[in-house]
């Protein structure tokens, strides 16, 4: 037996029928019993609104299990390129195909990568040409603090090893050439 004060939903739903059918047949309820139709009212639209809440979210939940299913089986054990974990979500997805996207090749990564250490080393000799002493006389082995040219370092897309794909035309000439 339900303890006293608490409320019975069954007994609360007949009550409200029957203040939603004094009302249809056109009765007008006294300010205490309006209150309570309001109170009722109040009750079942929020017990409607907590289960369409319930049902929406189930039925989100069930569409994304079936999209990362298709997904990891169109993806497992097809492209050896792609990570065999499955992927959790429609934007871990997205991330993903943007990544293939705008990453380059092996073959321009090695390019770059050769271009780069190029450059490097031709900044490197014309620093040792700089601190060419003009008598031959001085040491060259002098400290590092003495140089024209200290250093040099990688900034931007260069510095972190990711260059973005497609390659500019102009370093895709400079490839050719």
């Amino acid at each position: 037996m339900a303890a006293p004060g608490a409320w019975d939903e069954h007994q609360a739903y007949e009550e409200l029928l029957y203040w939603d059918s004094l009302i249809q047949q056109g009765h007008r309820l006294l300010p205490h019993d309006f209150d309570r139709y309001e109170e009722l009212r109040y009750w079942y639209d929020c017990l409607c609104y907590e289960e369409e809440l319930r049902q929406y979210h189930d039925y989100i939940a069930a569409m994304e299990e079936m999209e990362d299913k298709r997904h990891y089986e169109l993806f497992s054990n097809k492209d050896p390129g792609i990570p065999q974990t499955s992927v959790q979500s429609q934007y871990d997805r997205h991330v993903m195909a943007k990544h293939s996207e705008v990453y380059p090749s092996p073959e321009e990564l090695e390019a770059v990568q050769t271009i780069i250490s190029h450059v490097e080393c031709a900044l490197k000799i014309v620093s040792d040409q700089m601190d060419v002493p003009k008598d031959d006389t001085e040491n060259t082995d002098g400290d590092s603090q003495d140089r024209v040219l200290r250093g040099v370092m990688r900034v931007g897309l260069v510095s972190c090893s990711a260059p973005i794909s497609p390659l500019s035309p102009c370093l895709k000439k400079w490839l050719k050439g």
